[in-house]
């Protein structure tokens, strides 16, 4: 209550002739632009480090299936030290959302008075974007297919013992869905 009161009896034009209070408001005023400021530049590099990121994704994907091989075969009884290489099938396959419609012919059927509808090739797909914070168009992005595996090669110190390749093969075969024709063991030199 007493704050209400100290509030209407504060006269504005008073305020705004004082040239100390006028000061100080442009003051504070300033400091908060130049925070808004340094907010948004932030804001900007951290969107632009994802986008990067994302964009390195796929060799972070295969380095990252390569590291968790190498340390899989290596810990089997045996085995020893152990390098990996691995082919993919594919690229990553990214799948964007789209919004279209199928142009429809309407034939009359003169036989029994009725109205088919006949698709035609004309298709309209249109690509649905949103923007980011610099008002650039981006596609949305339904869905990411990884690369599969094509291929894999193991050189291992163990590499030579029939058991212990079968081992890493049935390992490979079972943890990356892939053939067993597709996984090559061989002995370290």
């Amino acid at each position: 209550m007493e704050l209400i009161k100290k509030i209407r009896n504060l006269n504005i034009k008073k305020l705004l002739n004082n040239r100390e209070f006028v000061i100080n408001i442009i003051i504070i005023l300033s400091i908060i632009g130049v925070l808004f400021m340094t907010f948004a530049k932030l804001t900007k590099k951290n969107s632009f480090k994802y986008i990067q990121n994302s964009q390195n994704n796929e060799v972070d994907y295969e380095k990252k299936m390569k590291y968790d091989l190498e340390n899989i075969i290596s810990n089997i009884s045996g085995v020893g030290n152990t390098k990996v290489f691995i082919t993919f099938e594919n690229t990553k396959e990214i799948i964007y959302a789209t919004e279209g419609k199928q142009n429809n012919e309407k034939i009359f059927d003169e036989s029994n008075g009725s109205v088919k509808r006949k698709k035609t090739g004309d298709k309209q797909k249109k690509y649905i974007t949103t923007k980011d914070s610099d008002g650039n168009e981006h596609p949305v992005i339904l869905t990411e297919i990884l690369p599969k595996i094509k291929g894999v090669v193991i050189v291992c110190e163990g590499g030579g013992d029939p058991n212990i390749r079968n081992e890493i093969t049935e390992t490979i075969a079972s943890v990356f869905n892939i053939m067993p024709v597709h996984i090559h063991v061989a002995q370290l030199k």
